[in-house]
């Protein structure tokens, strides 16, 4: 690989590393992974999907037993969601990956341009 290219990349990088949204998103994963609360709203969620998916094995995905499986499972999902440190989480997520979006649109949009010409 070329050595310029190397070294613009791992500029890149730092650049990225510092970042403040993704500096955000770090210390937002952080959190979670600290927390008890979420750990236990998300062992539960594993657990309600665990015995959802064994009831519709069982049965048909309408049987009252699934149902019922079904909406205890989504308001455990819900608790999860609503939860401050998972809000957090989220939102800054979404702001990293909006910046990677834009981060890939802005280096490949050269190529896509290039191969429309050669190609349409």
């Amino acid at each position: 690989m070329n050595i310029v290219l190397m070294e613009k990349l791992y500029t890149l990088k730092t650049i990225l590393d510092a970042h403040p949204k993704i500096k955000l998103l770090i210390l937002s994963e952080q959190s979670l992974e600290k927390s008890l609360e979420v750990k236990k709203l998300s062992n539960k969620v594993k657990t309600k999907e665990k015995q959802y998916n064994e009831l519709i094995e069982l049965y048909d995905a309408h049987h009252k037993l699934a149902k019922k499986a079904q909406k205890e499972l989504f308001n455990a999902k819900m608790l999860l969601d609503q939860h401050p440190l998972v809000i957090s989480y989220m939102k800054a997520y979404q702001d990293v990956r909006l910046l990677y979006e834009k981060i890939n649109e802005t280096i490949f949009n050269i190529f896509q341009n290039e191969s429309c010409t050669l190609s349409c």
